[in-house]
């Protein structure tokens, strides 16, 4: 598929720290994601949830994009804290590209000639 041949490129890692006395589980989200699991996303992370975060440890957590057409698109990832009443939030956002090639070479004539010849016959 796509996005496992472009899961490397079109990511990037946040690098959340746990700078608090007591171990601490933190759950991931967008803020604008209609489904947290939703394939149609333009954003996604992993993993969704950091289970016991030790004082001073810290864990990668990877937001990917794949945006379907070309436009920028903004989202927030969301970091919600156990325990915590205060989530943080962290802008992102992406831009599309429509990918597009031209080839020129020596059979451009024959082709154009057929293209031809196609359209003369009614096809």
């Amino acid at each position: 598929t796509v996005h496992a041949k472009t899961k490397s490129t079109n990511a990037e890692v946040f690098r959340i720290s746990n700078n608090g006395s007591f171990k601490a589980t933190a759950s991931f989200a967008f803020e604008k994601s209609a489904n947290a699991d939703a394939t149609s996303d333009i954003f996604s992370v992993e993993p969704k949830e950091v289970p016991d975060l030790m004082p001073g440890d810290t864990c990668d957590v990877t937001v990917w994009s794949f945006p379907p057409d070309a436009n920028k698109y903004d989202d927030s990832l969301v970091v919600c804290v156990e325990q915590n009443p205060y989530p943080t939030t962290f802008p992102v956002s992406c831009v599309g590209v429509v990918p597009s090639i031209a080839l020129s070479g020596p059979w451009e004539a024959a082709a154009a000639a057929a293209l031809a010849a196609t359209q003369a016959a009614g096809g």
